[in-house]
């Protein structure tokens, strides 16, 4: 099974719950990216900051990004590590808007389905702040040592969200 061709992207489109596949799992070192010819999770690069990635990580199925040619990118909110190539029901919260190596680059976040710490969060403004600065944070810095800039514009809401999965959706259909 091509999991990025075959699986459905919407879990449950009237609660706002699509189906994600993992990229990297939280802590890690490691930049996993998802290979969509040969429909595996391959390593990209390694981080060369002095920090791991604080959450998981990983793309929406059925979707294309006309920004950076790929997939939908996705962070997924979990005390819980998840294995690369896993899949995960998620519901979404917001977006995070911002700019990498010059290219809009937006990274929608989202919970997985009944995680017992952060399912019952249905908006940015329920997030702790602390949580969200460690977004900001992680993404600001992570590339530094690469010498390549990343940029945090905004956040947005839901409903924005929403509107950027429904285009991606839109353009890998079109």
């Amino acid at each position: 099974m091509n999991l990025h061709k075959q699986l459905p992207l919407w879990a449950d489109e009237s609660k706002w719950i699509v189906n994600t596949i993992i990229e990297i799992n939280s802590w890690s070192m490691v930049k996993y990216e998802w290979n969509k010819e040969y429909n595996v999770v391959e390593v990209d690069r390694f981080f060369t900051a002095p920090m791991p990635l604080p959450y998981n990580y990983g793309t929406l199925p059925q979707t294309h990004n006309v920004w950076d040619w790929d997939p939908l990118d996705m962070i997924l909110i979990s005390n819980y590590s998840i294995m690369p190539w896993a899949i995960s029901a998620v519901k979404v919260i917001w977006v995070l808007h911002m700019i990498d190596w010059g290219e809009s680059d937006d990274k929608i976040i989202w919970i997985p389905n009944k995680e017992p710490n952060f399912w019952h969060i249905n908006d940015i403004s329920e997030m702790p702040t602390h949580l969200k600065n460690q977004i900001e944070y992680f993404l600001s810095n992570y590339k530094k040592l690469e010498n390549k800039p990343v940029e945090i514009t905004w956040w947005s809401n839901r409903e924005k969200a929403l509107e950027i999965v429904k285009q991606c959706e839109r353009d890998y259909q079109g």
